[in-house]
């Protein structure tokens, strides 16, 4: 993979004057100005190999890094608009969307958090925090692909909160049959209860996070989970209890469960000591987080469609948490400040169990090494969405819509009602709206009162990696050039398409 060129060409510079301090990044205290302060490190870093032949930092993270250095401004691709009525044209940067990059994963996270309370059943929602022991921490980091298991056990664990009593109390009445045990010993699906007829299908997202506040390597679940789950033999919504200590041992069960099962680890006799010694230490399960009540969210929390009458502030509550699940792995706020001369970066967290705020100083490669640890592989989805709430019972969620509200005699959102809402939530975090709502001005209308049309679009990525854009940087470099000499001359309307 070819290295990012962040010299700034002298006539791409010029044509593009509100962006060309995108190559050198604005403030000392973030993470993307860090990253372009110590590139030669990252640089030295990427090409460097373990003793098994593998870079010390992966492709796909190598290539977030680039990209968030590289966020705004016009090297990573662009947008042109002309004005039809004047000629007179802007150009408009391509955002990274990188797993690093601040700016881009809050305004992901907001739009996660807008589709979800706009998605989400009107009943109280349960956060619940999954973790595992030290014991089982560098598992995961020494192979990633094991962290699809954590969604997994996660899922198990509350679809056996749902029906494990109900498969009891029916396996208690009647024997199995040996064609039945066959089919169980048979059945090659990690998920539970899926090929049951009459089971309980409760509504929730997972959220997967390798970090801890302290940016530690501490893999762990956050689950938002609907308080009501939907019974497919009585076809009703039924409350779904949440009890402390049998959800700490399931856990425990399920993830060692499908840990055996995996294929690395179903023959590997020291993880079979390791399971039998993780049972003996945690008698009473492995460690969660699943508070009875949740904190009020003030309205200023509250999501683009606000101010609904639902009960206890359920879209408020629901957007507040999947934002903060969805965050990044540390904002620029965290960042105290950046010191060049000893490049050191100060950088503070506030702890869980004192609930104390502790300063960290590190130097700038070693928080760097913090930091890019924590970049998942190419297509991992970081959240994920099971039960009713999946793409998959779509249209059973419509159903579930229509016999809850029959229950609490209340009148819910129709679905066209949830898409007119998503869609508008949805219009309101683009670029162009979230700028009029930011700032008060529109980005792409001319001085002439017109609103500029798009008639030229860069993207380096869709034709290939930032390695090939050498070979086609003139071309864009010529266009942008001739568009000066229109715009300082004649300004004849003619597209760009015409060239």
């Amino acid at each position: 993979m070819g290295l990012v060129n962040c010299d700034v060409p002298d006539d791409l510079s010029s044509a593009a004057m509100p962006f060309n301090a995108s190559y050198t990044p604005k403030g000392k205290d973030s993470v993307k100005y860090i990253f372009a302060a110590n590139y030669g490190y990252i640089v030295k870093l990427y090409n460097t190999r373990t003793p098994s032949g593998k870079r010390k930092i992966r492709d796909f993270c190598f290539d977030q890094i680039q990209k968030c250095i590289l966020c705004g401004s016009v090297d990573l691709g662009y947008t042109v608009y002309e004005c039809p009525r004047c000629g007179n044209f802007t150009i408009v940067p391509n955002r990274c969307h990188s797993r690093f990059c601040s700016s881009c994963a809050v305004k992901k996270a907001r739009a996660d958090a807008q589709d979800m309370a706009n998605m989400a059943l009107d009943c109280k929602h349960r956060h619940v925090v999954l973790t595992i022991p030290e014991e089982l921490r560098d598992m995961f980091l020494a192979d990633r692909k094991m962290l699809s298991l954590l969604f997994i056990a996660g899922r198990n664990t509350l679809y056996d909160i749902a029906n494990g009593a109900k498969y009891r109390k029916s396996q208690g009445k009647k024997k199995k049959t040996k064609a039945k045990k066959r089919r169980e010993k048979k059945r090659k699906s990690p998920y539970d209860y899926k090929d049951d007829r009459n089971r309980g299908i409760p509504g929730f997202i997972i959220t997967l996070h390798t970090f801890g506040r302290d940016l530690k390597w501490n893999p762990h679940i956050h689950i938002l989970c609907s308080e009501k789950y939907y019974d497919t033999k009585s076809d009703k919504m039924k409350s779904l209890y949440f009890p402390f200590r049998k959800i700490r041992k399931t856990w425990q069960y399920q993830l060692l469960k499908v840990l055996s099962e995996s294929p690395s680890l179903s023959a590997d006799p020291e993880f079979r000591k390791l399971r039998n010694r993780l049972y003996l230490s945690y008698p009473e399960g492995f460690y969660i987080h699943a508070p009875d009540r949740l904190p009020d969210i003030d309205e200023d929390d509250m999501g683009d469609n606000d101010f609904d009458k639902l009960t206890d502030n359920i879209k408020g509550v629901v957007g507040y948490i999947t934002r903060y699940t969805s965050r990044p792995v540390i904002a620029d706020s965290r960042i105290d400040s950046y010191d060049e001369e000893s490049n050191t970066v100060t950088w503070h967290y506030t702890d869980h169990k004192d609930d104390e705020t502790h300063t960290v100083t590190d130097d700038a490669e070693t928080f760097i090494r913090r930091v890019i640890i924590h970049c998942p592989d190419k297509n991992f989805k970081m959240t994920r969405r099971y039960g009713y709430y999946s793409n998959a019972y779509s249209k059973c969620l419509d159903h579930i819509y229509e016999i809850y509200g029959k229950q609490i005699k209340r009148k819910l959102r129709t679905k066209s009602q949830r898409k007119k809402s998503t869609k508008k939530a949805r219009e309101r975090s683009r670029y162009r709206m979230s700028m009029i709502l930011t700032y008060g001005k529109d980005p792409i209308k001319c001085t002439c009162g017109a609103i500029m049309q798009p008639t030229f679009s860069y993207n380096p990525y869709k034709e290939g990696k930032l390695n090939e854009r050498q070979r086609r940087i003139k071309r864009h470099h010529d266009i942008i050039e001739n568009m000066q000499l229109r715009n300082g001359s004649d300004r004849r309307r003619r597209s760009i398409h015409d060239r």
